[in-house]
């Protein structure tokens, strides 16, 4: 009975994993398509490497560490049952205060997608990348910001922004204003790779 048990499940496991395939690759860059069931959306002309790695920038007393990686080929489901795969730039980060040696913000530790608050929006556009910031932990803050190409310099880039989103103060959130919840994005600080 526990073999028969056994079949009928790594059945069910075989036909759900043939289920979720790729169909389609379609650049990253060029969505004008509709995207079909199974779909990649693959970075193929590598437009997020560029991004990718660690980045510095000291602004008021404070150095601001980003480490940018692709997620390559993961997988999105909607309630119908479709899905699609996308390749996705995320960013996990530290602000430590010189001074004091004191980090005061980290997610340095972030291995899964999840664990990661910073998500690039789209692609680079005319040398600015849109991202988007969600704290979860501290009242679902969020907001957006850009990563901007510094004019004719390739490691460096400047912050535009943040761009706060609508937001309602969640009950048993301990801050009383929006703007006094703090958050890691800086304003006007150029970041250099590293």
């Amino acid at each position: 009975m526990k073999n028969i048990f056994r079949i009928v499940i790594l059945t069910l496991f075989c036909i759900n994993c043939k289920a979720q395939q790729i169909t389609t690759i379609a650049p990253l860059n060029n969505l004008n398509q509709d995207i079909q069931n199974g779909t990649y959306i693959k970075d193929i002309n590598n437009v997020y490497l560029p991004y990718v790695g660690t980045w510095k920038g000291i602004l008021n007393g404070k150095e601001h560490t980003y480490v940018f990686q692709i997620f390559t080929q993961h997988m999105f489901t909607n309630p119908s049952g479709t899905y699609y795969y996308e390749d996705i730039l995320k960013a996990k980060y530290e602000v430590k205060d010189i001074t004091s040696g004191n980090i005061l913000f980290t997610t340095m530790s972030a291995v899964n997608y999840e664990d990661f608050y910073i998500t690039a929006l789209g692609t680079p556009d005319n040398g600015r990348l849109d991202f988007y910031f969600a704290d979860v932990s501290n009242c679902y803050n969020s907001l957006k910001f850009a990563l901007i190409n510094v004019a004719g310099v390739s490691n460096q880039l400047r912050f535009g922004g943040p761009f706060y989103n609508d937001f309602y103060i969640p009950e048993g959130c301990p801050y009383a204003d929006r703007y006094d919840i703090p958050v890691p994005i800086p304003k006007n600080v150029v970041l250099i790779k590293q």
